[in-house]
């Protein structure tokens, strides 16, 4: 259960990685939102799609963008459009150029001259199928896809808050969270994930525990903690629960 409206962006992640979309309608969207959360904002059921938008648009925290094609809203991941085609193409089972331009709100001319840029660069291809229909494929071993692939995980917002939420969702019922699977979640840099670990841990709103090395991997154990002592540190529990 989210604490307040920073977990916005998550929550949105989750309906999309459970719809497997990298992009959704906005009328979907909201059917697989949370009634707490849409109560929060102050959406109802009449609240139009363009309301809607407005309301939502300012706590998106730059992870996602609203785009809009004829009447209808989108919702995607905030990263160019090359990369969201790239997604896009990867996670649809159809990948013939008309179906994959009936999941994008882009124009036609929008969406040949990304497609002609993707092809000149190397980064996809196109095939004939046994019925001589052109489909739509990532080349993964190119170089060009690996440095232009967009990243899987969204970084969440540094914030103590979001800190022991990512905590709160590892949790699961345990008494310890690994410090590595921490790191792993948030996808912070190291430099502010070891600053906000530190602050709460000064705090007392977490302690700092040792884990048993035997049961780790070796970048486990490098994603770690090693405090000021030179202790090697790799669990985390919360105080104020």
């Amino acid at each position: 259960m989210y604490r307040n409206l920073i977990d916005i962006t998550e929550i949105i992640n989750n309906v999309l990685e459970t719809n497997r979309k990298v992009i959704m309608n906005l009328a979907d969207l909201r059917k697989d939102l949370p009634a707490s959360l849409l109560e929060k904002l102050n959406v109802k059921s009449k609240t139009s799609m363009k309301k809607f938008a407005e309301i939502l648009e300012p706590h998106l925290e730059n992870n996602f963008s609203l785009t809009k094609r004829g009447s209808t809203f989108y919702i995607a991941q905030n990263i160019s459009k090359n990369e969201l085609l790239i997604k896009i193409i990867n996670s649809t089972e159809i990948k013939t150029p008309k179906n994959i331009s009936r999941l994008i709100p882009f124009t036609k001319e929008e969406f040949s001259k990304i497609l002609n840029e993707l092809l000149e660069s190397g980064i996809i291809s196109v095939i004939f199928d046994e019925k001589l229909d052109v489909k739509i494929q990532v080349n993964k071993n190119s170089s060009k896809f690996q440095n232009n692939a967009p990243k899987n995980e969204i970084k969440i917002k540094v914030s103590e808050t979001n800190f022991l939420n990512a905590v709160d969702e590892l949790d699961k019922g345990k008494i310890f969270v690994r410090i590595c699977d921490l790191r792993k979640k948030l996808q912070w840099t190291r430099e502010d994930f070891d600053n906000i670990l530190k602050t709460l841990r000064d705090k007392g709103t977490i302690q700092l525990h040792q884990a048993d090395a035997t049961e780790m991997t070796d970048e486990e154990i490098e994603n770690s903690f090693i405090d000021e002592n030179n202790y090697r540190l790799g669990m985390v529990i919360r105080n104020d629960k």
